[in-house]
């Protein structure tokens, strides 16, 4: 079966999980730090720096020291409020719930789980009751081989915990299932932010893509992990045509290493099946404020998509992050949190 983690493909690779436990933090009110001292207050709190996601990221700015791009850090361990597994027609899924009040849900991408999502969920806990899970065969969640709706999930987990309506964000092909949600279920969603998201049914025309879609179709079919896995980590981590030295090496190698271990997992996929008719042609529909995040080094598909959603949406407006590439959660997560609770605070529940 071809794949390839493309935010607007329909075609389903395995995803990758990670096996590390969920790491959290709080909201520091002070400056952006040196990069030196956000790593000391992690050393300090009994992390160390390569067991987890909560990597710092440098900005590589000429004439100017490195600086994180974060405005909190995590010092101690706190565990969700709720967590555990919905079962669902032929699968499970696992989930985490943090903090109380409006309802933001966080959807992950192709290339990740709700680990991914750790320091957004706990830099935004604080404010909000932050509802995340693991989609089938990804993470802890698991499918039978049976047909299934991603967005029909998402739906059964707000149903189980009782939320009536929620802001929801997506990353990747999560937007996509974010968009997907909001077309099936618009009552329910007050906010839409789409985090280098995907639309279903959309396939940019573009003069020049340079990315080579193909290769990635001919690793998956032929087994070929560790090369699929760097190859997907130079399109989506690095930036295609970016350095790999571009961002942090803790980070890119820890998220090489864990789609490559999923890879060679080769757990069940089930039949997921896309929303009718496809969102592509029901972009009209939607009469919720929207916001949608790029980086500037995303791949040209990508970011083609993304500018579709705003031109095609009244209520939408963009917002583009520099020198950041595809996992901008990951790449800049202190710009991420602003940018949405600035968005979420004014358009309140």
């Amino acid at each position: 079966m071809a794949r390839h983690a493309y935010a607007g493909s329909t075609k389903r690779g395995a995803p990758y999980q990670t096996r590390h436990e969920p790491v959290t933090s709080r909201v520091l009110s002070r400056p952006l730090p040196p990069l030196a001292w956000l790593r000391q207050i992690i050393r300090e709190s009994g992390w160390a720096m390569e067991d987890s996601y909560l990597v710092v990221f440098q900005r590589r700015s000429a004439g100017h020291s490195p600086l994180a791009q974060l405005d909190w850090a995590m010092d101690q361990r706190v565990p969700p409020s709720a967590a555990g597994f919905l079962a669902v027609d032929g699968g499970n899924l696992y989930y985490e719930v943090e903090g109380t009040g409006d309802a933001v849900v966080l959807v992950h991408g192709w290339l990740g789980n709700l680990r991914m999502w750790d320091f957004l969920a706990q830099a935004l806990a604080g404010s909000y009751r932050v509802v995340r899970c693991d989609m089938r065969g990804f993470g802890r969640s698991t499918t039978e081989h049976v047909e299934f709706a991603y967005w029909a999930d998402v739906a059964a987990l707000l149903e189980h915990l009782g939320v009536d309506r929620a802001h929801l964000v997506g990353q990747s092909f999560g937007g996509s299932i974010a968009l997907d949600f909001a077309l099936a279920r618009p009552a329910c969603v007050a906010t839409l932010t789409s985090v280098a998201g995907g639309i279903s049914g959309y396939r940019p025309d573009l003069e020049e893509d340079n990315v080579p879609w193909s290769d990635l179709d001919r690793l998956w079919g032929e087994k070929k992990w560790v090369e699929l896995a760097e190859l997907e980590t130079r399109i989506w981590v690095d930036g295609w045509s970016q350095p790999a030295t571009r961002v942090d090496r803790t980070l890119r190698d820890r998220v090489r290493r864990d789609v490559l271990s999923t890879y060679q997992a080769e757990n069940e996929e089930g039949l997921p099946q896309p929303l009718e008719p496809r969102a592509a042609e029901r972009l009209g529909e939607l009469n919720i404020p929207v916001l949608v995040m790029i980086g500037t080094l995303d791949e040209a598909r990508s970011r083609a998509t993304a500018a579709h959603l705003v031109a095609s949406v009244p209520d939408s407006r963009s917002v583009e992050v520099a020198d950041v590439a595809h996992m901008i959660q990951l790449e800049a997560p202190g710009r991420v949190s602003e940018e949405l609770r600035d968005f979420i605070r004014d358009h309140s529940l």
